[in-house]
């Protein structure tokens, strides 16, 4: 129960904190989609995805060692530590300046491809982005696995979203378009980066000792496969729908996945889940990792019932009126909420089982399949296809992750996921009869289907509402000003 305590007051606390940063962040986004044209959108989207890529596939799993090396020695030995850290910082710096040189290099073809001829200058901005995004990444997986995430994100993240939503606000209502966006962010990240580095040394000031390089570099290479693909697999929609479907298409795709994941960064469970499990048995961890599964179901499904029920209102009073048409990717795209925040935690369990080839084979067979099904979906039935090989892809990727865990000798309840999934189709299929018009019927079947969720659950042996409300209660009964382990 201390781990769940311990954990809880982790978890709550960044997301008071993320609530502020995460309304920074979503004033910002806000303003520039309603600023800039479906097609400017569009092409932004693509630029990032493509940025987004390049990164991935230059982490080579040493970010993950970095958070696994110092949540297992930053309490104990913070030399050993430190060590860990500045000699994946030099080698992940080598690799992140020859992706750079790489894009920069293939931009003008990348652009031709794409058939976007202006997409050149930005994708040299992109190599400055990418930069920045990938060492700052490392400096912000350090502070979390050294649990100094409240310092962090009042000193580092909060000053540098405040500086990305006063420059790129300017530069956007002046007229420079995805190029002010990128210019601000690259601005911000630098400027974060610098904090970070002043902030590193501070902590992380144990002398230098003996590490074992070899074991952090064959970590490394063993997550590497995993990591591309899980990067492809996240990543490919956007860059075949780039291909095949039309800009403002690809926007409204982008604003309903960008609004989903603002949704999931409120529940932040998993960016503290493995420096839990670390200071726990083997028992204690399968109990917390249980606590967070039922939890979640239990808080997100009705969150999953509203954004289906309005998704049309949300849209329009977030974005305007322009993305009002597209309600219905954001209805069906609201069902992988809960998809996105227990496949994150999954994750995180077999790094904690020490199951970095399981995961990594993982992540190929999805990268391949999603591959596979976006380019013949997407090219056939355009953004249909992709919104269906989103949940076969994604609701796969979670039930095969669980029942590795369980092969391993965690044993999760999958039995309360499936459950919860069958329970809400029928609620589906009647809302897709009623989906528009009045807006008062949506509400009404909204407000009956959230009473009859109750009363299912109510139900013996449907889903352990009491052991699930526990976990909510000690998620919020514990004071939130003192975080640190």
């Amino acid at each position: 129960m201390n781990a769940v305590r311990q954990l809880a007051k982790n978890v709550i606390s960044k997301s008071l904190y993320s609530i502020f940063l995460r309304g920074i962040s979503i004033a910002y986004s806000i303003y520039v989609i309603r600023t800039l044209s479906k097609a400017e959108y569009g092409l932004l989207a693509l630029i990032l995805t493509i940025v987004g890529i390049v990164n991935l596939l230059t982490n080579v799993g040493f970010p993950t060692m970095v958070m696994k090396s110092i949540s297992k020695h930053y309490r104990h030995d913070i030399g050993k530590a430190t060590s860990y850290f500045k000699f994946s910082l030099r080698m992940y710096s080598i690799i992140t300046l020859v992706g750079a040189i790489v894009l920069f290099v293939f931009s003008p073809y990348l652009a031709q491809f794409y058939k976007q001829p202006n997409a050149v200058y930005l994708l040299r901005l992109g190599c400055l982005l990418f930069i920045g995004l990938s060492i700052f990444g490392l400096y912000e997986t350090a502070f979390v696995a050294m649990n100094k995430y409240r310092r962090y994100l009042f000193q580092v993240a909060i000053p540098k979203e405040i500086i990305l939503l006063v420059g790129g606000s300017i530069l956007v209502y002046l007229g420079y378009g995805p190029s002010g966006v990128l210019s601000a962010q690259i601005g911000s990240v630098f400027i974060g980066l610098l904090i970070s580095v002043f902030l590193a040394h501070r902590y992380l000031k144990g002398s230098s000792t003996s590490i074992d390089k070899r074991w952090i570099v064959k970590g490394a290479l063993e997550i590497t496969p995993g990591s591309w693909a899980s990067g492809i697999a996240l990543n490919l929609d956007i860059l075949i729908m780039g291909i095949f479907v039309v800009l403002p298409i690809l926007a409204a795709y982008k604003v309903s996945f960008n609004l989903l994941d603002m949704v999931v960064a409120f529940f932040p469970v998993a960016a503290f889940t493995l420096p839990t499990f670390h200071n726990q048995t083997h028992q204690e961890a399968t109990l917390l990792l249980n606590r967070i599964i039922k939890f979640t179901l239990l808080f997100f499904t009705p969150v999953i019932f509203f954004f289906f029920s309005f998704s049309k209102e949300i849209l329009v009073t977030l974005f305007g009126t322009k993305y009002a048409a597209d309600y219905w990717i954001l209805s069906i795209l609201a069902f992988m909420i809960v998809q996105r925040i227990l496949a994150s935690v999954f994750v995180t369990a077999l790094l904690y089982l020490g199951k970095f080839k399981t995961q990594s084979t993982i992540w190929v067979c999805a990268a391949a399949l999603n591959a596979a099904l976006m380019y013949f979906l997407v090219r056939s039935f355009g953004l249909t296809g992709a919104l269906t090989t989103v949940f076969i892809i994604g609701y796969s990727l979670l039930f095969t992750m669980g029942f590795c865990i369980c092969r391993s000798g965690m044993k999760i309840d999958l039995n309360s996921i499936l459950k919860i999934l069958i329970l809400t189709s029928p609620l589906l299929s009647n809302f897709a009869n009623l989906w528009i018009e009045p807006f008062f019927l949506r509400l009404t079947i909204f407000i009956s289907s959230g009473l009859l969720y109750l009363l299912i659950l109510s139900v013996k042996n449907v889903f352990r509402v009491r052991q699930a409300f526990r976990t909510g209660i000690a998620l919020f009964r514990r004071q939130t000003e003192d975080v640190i382990y």
